[in-house]
């Protein structure tokens, strides 16, 4: 049932945002002030990570997690970043299969905000055959990964920075390609409110999570181009 949820509310999402989106994007955006937007991810060397994007005004990040039935909070190790300031990653040491965490913070007013659940699952699988760039003179650059749709994620989280590390793009849709610098045509953009234009003959990098119903992140795509 969680599902047939997501999956309706996420559609409508994306239909509000393409047709109506000067009054859709306002409505996405007020629901997602109201929790810590966050999604695992399974490192390279097996690790677990938290990916998560920190809001104006919240402070006292932290993680729980579901073990059997009790949940018990860890501070947050260090904070890294994922791209820029605006997408961080902390690492979750103690992660097992099967469990379910959550990311906490508070505001100034002590108001308590949380992530939906999510769990921690086996791998997620490096593919940057899924992410195709096309980038054009102007620096319009073309971002496509129409294949993803045959793993069925609830959300695509689509992120572009420079060669270091700087983000210049980051946003949450349902569409399976995007036109950088057009972050208004997204669901969610939670990066840089002006979107800075590409330098010519300059190296960036694209990144592609795919975000399942668990809030894991199942597949992830890389790809760097070099602006025209």
């Amino acid at each position: 049932m969680k599902r047939l949820i997501l999956r309706f509310l996420v559609w409508n999402m994306r239909w509000m945002t393409r047709y109506l989106g000067f009054i859709a994007r306002p409505i996405v955006r007020l629901y997602a002030s109201r929790e810590v937007i966050a999604c695992g991810f399974r490192e390279t060397d097996g690790g677990v990570s938290i990916i998560y994007t920190p809001w104006p005004g919240r402070k006292d990040y932290r993680m729980t997690a579901r073990k059997g039935a009790r949940r018990e909070s860890f501070p947050l190790t260090p904070a890294r970043n994922f791209s820029g300031t605006f997408v961080l990653k902390t690492s979750a040491p103690m992660a097992e299969s099967g469990e379910r965490y959550r990311m906490i913070a508070k505001d100034e007013r002590g108001r308590t905000f949380r992530s939906p659940d999510i769990t921690i699952k086996e791998r997620t699988v490096r593919n940057d055959a899924l992410l195709a760039v096309s980038a054009r003179a102007g620096g319009s650059v073309t971002f496509e990964w129409k294949n993803a749709r045959h793993y069925d994620p609830l959300i695509y989280f689509f992120i572009v920075e420079d060669n270091a590390g700087a983000t210049h793009a980051a946003l949450y849709t349902r569409e399976s390609r995007w036109t950088y610098p057009y972050t208004r045509r997204a669901s969610l953009s939670v990066g840089p409110a002006l979107v800075p234009p590409l330098t010519n003959g300059t190296a960036y990098v694209a990144k592609l999570l795919l975000v399942d119903f668990d809030g894991w992140v199942s597949y992830f795509a890389e790809q760097t181009f070099i602006s025209r």
